[in-house]
């Protein structure tokens, strides 16, 4: 495991987990925490050059072949029967999930996510509507008159919790 995605809640207890490990490990947060990259840096542009690309961007030096069933990423539950927990999703897991979130098509108006960032819906599906280019809103924290206006306002015809 080389990153772990959380939110500013959880953000403390992953970087000491991370710091734990034998290998340098990099915590996302969605927000901001100190310690921790902002998962927003994911969507920033890679240089073209080579160059520089190599340079700023050190990842692309540390490929690794993994295994189908090997861990793919951790995520941490939302601890709704007790302690947060690390879920682990598989490269087969998230196959899975990338051939059967395929249902949903593309669409041209907004997708509303109503789940926790950590939480796979809420971290998988806006990230893969980027990469294809829908357009998508998270709600984290839901209130039931914020669905709503949501709704009406950015004529939402999907949304999923």
């Amino acid at each position: 495991m080389k990153w772990i995605f959380c939110d500013g809640v959880s953000a403390s207890e992953c970087l000491a987990a991370s710091r734990e490990s034998p290998w340098l490990v990099e915590v996302f947060v969605f927000g901001a925490f100190e310690g921790c990259t902002p998962a927003s840096t994911l969507l920033e542009s890679i240089p073209t050059n080579e160059e520089s690309s190599t340079e700023k961007y050190s990842w692309e030096k540390d490929i690794v072949y993994t295994g189908i069933n090997d861990p793919l990423l951790i995520l941490c539950t939302s601890g709704t029967t007790g302690k947060c927990k690390g879920a682990v999703y598989t490269n087969t897991t998230m196959l899975g999930f990338c051939m059967t979130s395929q249902v949903l098509g593309w669409r041209p108006d907004p997708v509303l996510y109503i789940a926790r960032c950590t939480h796979i819906t809420g971290l998988f599906f806006p990230l893969r509507n980027i990469a294809t280019g829908m357009w998508s809103l998270s709600m984290h924290q839901p209130a039931k008159e914020n669905i709503f206006k949501a709704v009406e306002k950015y004529k939402v015809s999907v949304w999923l919790a």
